[in-house]
């Protein structure tokens, strides 16, 4: 009676403490993506594209392009506080196939990333001016800034699932990018009928000269759509649901995987099961770089996204578990 009354003690311990892992790692994965978006104040996000001069065309930080030459640029960025010190350099563009053209990069301190801006030079002067914006801006404070846009590109991204969104204003020569976690066309049929989601928010924005622009447009002749305005109805939500049928065809067996063999195995510490599984699923088609606009880029990305899922999986393993024990008591 002592050895069994023994082993129900270190079941129910372990029990309690199988539980309260569960319990810790729920508290913690919301508190963690609370930190991050804290992290995303107001002040750190440089809103300065916003404060783009009409009459200049396109200009960022005193720096137009068809105007500024290298000089120009790297003068303006060494005033920048969140530009890192020194910085910038110069980097091989002739796949462009433009003759004497380069590249001048630099990387940014708030938020923390290596080439969050570029400039490409040819005939003599800046014609590109690419920012990158890891603190996105929403798409309505351009289209409030600028009006609505003329057109706008799709492009299914062909290593993921994105659908790669151009916004662009002719009048001043911007072109701004978003993408969506979904097919371009899942998002352009759902964007024709109750508008582009005001939720967007913009990755990055693309400043042209006149000449540089006039090529863009050339370019994306063939893919020019209508603007399809913007909707703050709760149905344009609907687009910032990753909509790829292989990225949920995994998640599928992922999640039945995961809920065979935590049935069949009820002795397996449920973590042994869900984490490797999630860290599998994430490096299929799926959702690796949605955290990269909170603030944990790249291999963080995939590590956050592996947490999140291998929690989701331990939920349904322990659920199932639980039921079938019941299940089996009531037999009894």
């Amino acid at each position: 009676m002592r050895a069994v009354g023994s082993h129900a003690s270190v079941a129910d311990r372990s029990t309690r403490l199988r539980s309260a892992l569960i319990i810790a790692a729920g508290l913690f994965v919301p508190a963690l993506v609370l930190a991050c978006s804290a992290d995303l104040n107001v002040s750190q996000i440089d809103r300065s594209v916003l404060a783009i001069a009409d009459d200049a065309g396109a200009c960022w930080q005193r720096i137009c392009p068809g105007v500024a030459d290298t000089s120009d640029v790297i003068a303006a960025i060494g005033t920048l506080s969140f530009v890192a010190p020194n910085s910038h350099k110069f980097r091989d563009v002739s796949w462009l196939g433009l003759e004497n053209a380069t590249s001048l990069v630099w990387d940014c301190t708030e938020p923390k990333r290596r080439w969050c801006g570029e400039g490409i030079f040819f005939d003599g002067s800046l014609q590109y001016l690419w920012l990158a914006l890891d603190r996105g801006i929403p798409i309505r404070e351009l289209v409030a800034l600028h009006g609505a846009p003329d057109h706008v590109v799709h492009t299914d991204d062909p290593w993921t699932t994105a659908c790669q969104v151009e916004t662009i204003w002719v009048d001043v020569r911007i072109v701004a990018v978003t993408r969506a976690l979904k097919h371009c066309s899942d998002l352009l049929s759902q964007s024709a009928s109750v508008g582009l989601s005001s939720a967007f928010r913009i990755a990055s924005v693309g400043l042209y000269s006149g000449t540089a622009f006039a090529r863009l447009l050339e370019d994306r002749e063939s893919s020019l759509q209508p603007w399809p305005g913007i909707s703050n109805s709760a149905l344009s939500t609907i687009q910032l649901i990753p909509g790829s049928y292989s990225m949920w065809a995994t998640m599928v067996v992922a999640v039945a995987f995961v809920a065979i063999v935590g049935i069949v195995k009820p002795r397996v510490n449920s973590a042994l099961i869900a984490f490797p599984v999630a860290g599998i699923t994430v490096l299929g088609p799926t959702m690796a770089f949605q955290f990269s606009d909170v603030c944990i880029p790249s291999i963080g990305a995939w590590f956050m996204n592996s947490l999140l899922l291998g929690f989701l999986y331990m939920g349904i393993i322990e659920g199932l578990r639980r039921i079938r024990s019941r299940a089996l008591s009531n037999r009894t």
